[in-house]
């Protein structure tokens, strides 16, 4: 691979501010995740099933527009770019409709407030869906050197990472000062602060592309091929690269999403000490770093295949170490203990996620290597389609587990046996069951370090 030479490369400024698009996403994505089942059972006190519905068929509706989204993407062309408009029109339609669905306006009655909801959560996923593709697609327009997509992925996970500290160290006492979970100026003034953080890193990644996106590192055939959703067919019956990337990633995702969509539950009704939350958070985000550097030189070394497939044979591990270690400790669990715990959930996270998108990457690049077809968009819509459909599930299944261990809200329920081991077992054992899957389809996996390089020899545009 390092005798390649690549026509389109990036400067360190363009690739650390075009990573800001998906931390842009990632600031108000990481509330849905993380928080929304707490801010509907607390400010409009909906069940957790209903909350999680909620999720999963807005998410399933959402994954079905994405073909749509990545055509448009692939067929637009004007004067600013055929990405940039795409990453403008997705942040402010995520900004508004963030700030009116945290609003916590009560309309009268119950079906008023769901469908109010519902309304402002399916606009929410499409802005979502518009600047998440351009992550994906971008990065083909952004740089072709392999090095150089794997420093574009470590960048997004560092940012990720400082999101993940910010929002969980600040998220219960930013909360608690305007009235707590159940408070709606709480929520509101909440949505404000991430609004603002979503645009500062969407400006980054305007900055980041702007140079890029033109009309030369569109591919050959930018002008002759049109895609339309049945090409969708052929692209996963011939890229066996994209349909096995989108297993391990997908089941990963799920896993991750049920996993932040339980932590305060977590620290409820089984470490049974919140304030701990913002105490741990830190030391999550050192072991995040740790992962990220480790995971960044394996890859320039041994290639993003094997080092996908070996952190994902450690993540596997994670389930039965995470119960042994909570349930042979005292409750309240001890600090030191969930220190161990987060750290090590962490570190597995940050390794298996870091190769995600340049693999998606790699895959159009493959596919531009078969069809001759550059397709980006339909590429990184693809991946989004079949992994939010999976992924859309997480918050039903939390919302089911939750009301099938007894959960109410806060204030109605205290802990108990049943939602202490209803939720450690499945905050560590699901994860488990996602990385096995994980390795079985990254096995089949095409794109190995020999592959790659024949590859970019035959895409370079």
């Amino acid at each position: 691979m390092g005798s390649a030479t690549y026509k389109n490369e990036a400067t360190l400024f363009q690739i650390s501010a075009f990573s800001g698009n998906n931390a842009a996403t990632t600031s108000l994505s990481l509330i849905f995740t993380g928080f929304f089942l707490a801010y509907g059972t607390n400010v409009y006190s909906f069940s957790p099933i209903t909350i999680g519905g909620i999720m999963m068929i807005t998410r399933i509706l959402d994954a079905f527009t994405d073909p749509i989204i990545g055509i448009l993407v692939d067929r637009t062309h004007t004067r600013f770019g055929r990405f940039r408009p795409w990453i403008l029109f997705g942040s402010l339609l995520m900004c508004l409709s963030f700030f009116l669905l945290f609003l916590g306006h009560d309309f009268g009655s119950n079906t008023a407030n769901l469908i109010w909801i519902i309304s402002m959560y399916v606009l929410w996923v499409i802005g979502y869906t518009f600047q998440t593709t351009i992550t994906k697609a971008g990065q083909n327009v952004l740089t072709n050197h392999p090095k150089q997509r794997t420093l574009y992925s470590a960048f997004t996970q560092f940012y990720s990472m400082f999101l993940l500290l910010f929002i969980y160290t600040i998220m219960v006492p930013f909360l608690d000062r305007f009235g707590g979970f159940a408070s709606a100026e709480a929520w509101r003034n909440l949505s404000l602060v991430m609004i603002a953080i979503q645009l500062v890193f969407t400006g980054f990644a305007l900055a980041g592309l702007w140079k890029k996106d033109v009309i030369e590192n569109y591919g050959k055939n930018h002008d002759e091929f049109h895609p339309k959703v049945r090409d969708y067919i052929q692209m996963f019956k011939n890229n066996r690269a994209l349909t096995m990337l989108i297993i391990a990633a997908s089941t990963n995702k799920t896993a991750n999403t049920m996993v932040n969509g339980l932590v305060v539950f977590f620290y409820v009704y089984v470490a049974q000490d919140v304030s701990n939350q913002t105490r741990v958070t830190p030391f999550m985000g050192i072991a995040m770093a740790i992962a990220i550097v480790i995971t960044t030189i394996l890859t320039n070394r041994i290639g993003r295949k094997t080092t996908f497939l070996r952190s994902s044979q450690l993540a596997f591990l994670f389930g039965p170490i995470a119960i042994l270690a909570i349930a042979l400790a005292p409750t309240p669990t001890p600090f030191i203990v969930l220190v161990f715990v987060f750290m090590l959930f962490a570190f597995i996270t940050a390794a298996t996620e870091l190769n995600i998108i340049p693999m998606i990457g790699d895959t159009a690049d493959y596919e531009y290597h078969l069809s001759k077809q550059f397709v980006p968009g339909m590429i990184g819509s693809a991946f989004s389609l079949i992994d939010k459909f999976i992924s859309s599930f997480a918050g039903l299944f939390n919302g089911l587990i939750l009301a099938l261990l007894g959960y109410v809200s806060f204030a109605d329920t205290p802990p108990n046996n049943t939602l202490f081991w209803g939720i450690l077992i499945t905050i560590a054992a699901v994860p488990s069951l996602a990385h096995l899957a994980s390795i079985i389809a990254i096995y089949f996996y095409p794109i190995d370090d020999d592959t790659l390089q024949e590859t970019l020899a035959s895409s370079q545009v």
